[in-house]
């Protein structure tokens, strides 16, 4: 046991040899901005918490880690269709489940033996296991943007592949580009101009109506093999422009489109922000080996946090109150428990499963060029 964990904390103390460390710094907010939303969500619509921006607004980190998912799963899959004009999609499936499947599994199996062993109703756990908890009732709490993920990893190779039977892959960008202009069709067609609560339900969970982010992650990905150009390094004023770009376009959108354009309105200030830091915006902060460490748990974090919130957060609120105090103490406690739980389940389950990936890689990888 003591092996492991030090196998996966040298693992977490090192950078693989392509780590993007910006990509682990949004990667990192991303899970911040998710767990902050969660702990707001504890505390009563009057109170002070309520008027901190990141916090209520947090729930969008599940749109930035769909740009982030999107633009590095996008360039594997563009990046073979450039080299080999094809896609192995049972080898690029095999090779993200052995990255999500076991801790997701253990999850769902986890939190479906608790639901019984406290006799409450289990009737849900089913969508889980076929990942199809953004559409039905499920168990695991946030587990319907792992569905979108898991749905989107299986659609996309397949349409990118029966595309490239016809067209050059290079323009293929109409893919990502198509579904970028058919979200917000297939919104307004489902809600029209509802702005209610009950209405943004309806469109918040389905892979159709909320995967702006991830096709905005597969356009930048596309722009990073075929056009490498529009991600050259570039000066800060330019990548400050691009931001702030970026940022007029979401005001607008955000203002304009109500629900039916939310979700384009933050895959475009995401998207902005991510090519941005792509083409060299970023700080000697930003490369913290923290924010790596916190990249490499997010994952895990996900699944525990929202129970460990809910475990944390009341008891400092009955001896703290409802201020900031307590938020913050809330916010910081629940944090460094789901890294630890997020560390553990690290060392036990998912890095055995990442180690025997890489060794299945390597013998695939010089198997497919024998054969070539």
């Amino acid at each position: 046991m003591r092996q492991l964990f030090r196998q996966a904390a040298s693992d977490l103390a090192t950078r693989g040899a392509g780590n993007v460390p910006c990509l682990d710094f949004l990667r990192s907010g991303a899970i911040l901005l998710v767990l902050s939303f969660h702990v707001s969500e504890l505390f009563p619509p009057g109170s002070l918490v309520k008027r901190i921006t990141p916090a209520t607004a947090g729930w969008t980190g599940v749109d930035l880690f769909f740009v982030l998912s999107g633009y590095l799963i996008g360039r594997q899959l563009w990046k073979e269709l450039a080299s080999d004009g094809s896609i192995r999609i049972g080898r690029f499936l095999l090779r993200r489940g052995l990255r999500i499947w076991p801790l997701y599994f253990f999850f769902v199996f986890t939190v479906w033996a608790g639901v019984i062993m406290a006799h409450r109703p289990a009737g849900g756990g089913w969508s889980d296991l076929f990942c199809v908890s953004n559409y039905f009732h499920h168990l695991v709490e946030g587990g319907w943007s792992l569905s979108t993920e898991e749905q989107f990893y299986l659609l996309a190779p397949v349409a990118l592949y029966v595309a490239s039977r016809r067209l050059p892959a290079r323009s293929l960008i109409w893919v990502p580009v198509g579904s970028l202009l058919a979200l917000p069709v297939v919104r307004w067609a489902l809600i029209g101009g509802d702005t209610s609560r009950a209405a943004f339900q309806v469109i918040y969970r389905p892979l159709y109506t909320h995967a702006d982010g991830l096709a905005a992650g597969v356009c930048l990905a596309w722009a990073s093999v075929y056009r490498p150009s529009l991600l050259r390094r570039s000066s800060p004023g330019a990548n400050a422009l691009l931001v702030l770009a970026a940022l007029v376009a979401f005001l607008v959108l955000h203002q304009a489109g109500a629900h039916v354009l939310i979700f384009t309105a933050w895959a475009t200030l995401y998207g902005g922000i991510t090519w941005a830091m792509l083409r060299g915006l970023e700080a000697r902060a930003t490369r913290w080996s923290g924010f790596y460490v916190l990249s490499r748990l997010s994952f895990g974090i996900y699944l525990n946090h929202m129970y460990l919130v809910q475990w944390v957060v009341p008891p400092i609120q009955a001896r703290l109150g409802e201020g900031l105090l307590a938020f913050g103490s809330g916010w910081a406690v629940s944090l460094c428990l789901a890294v630890l739980v997020a560390f553990v389940t690290f060392a036990l389950i998912e890095l055995p499963f990442l180690q025997y990936r890489e060794r299945w890689l390597k013998r695939s990888g010089k198997a497919h060029m024998q054969a070539a």
